[in-house]
């Protein structure tokens, strides 16, 4: 059952770069975006996060 939105979620990040990587770059790829999705699911509050940082401020 856990697979399901992992693979819900690659498939999103493929579907996703072919449409973004050519206007944006190479920044935009299928690792980058599942990457960028998986810090997100860890860090949803991106504020909290920036004030946990010593060198954000």
């Amino acid at each position: 059952m856990s697979a399901e939105p992992s693979l819900l979620g690659l498939c999103r990040a493929k579907r996703d770069s072919t449409e973004i990587e050519p206007e944006y770059g190479s920044g935009f790829g299928v690792r980058q975006l599942e990457r960028c999705r998986q810090f997100y699911t860890i860090y949803p509050n991106a504020n909290t996060l920036c004030a946990q940082l010593n060198w954000y401020q």
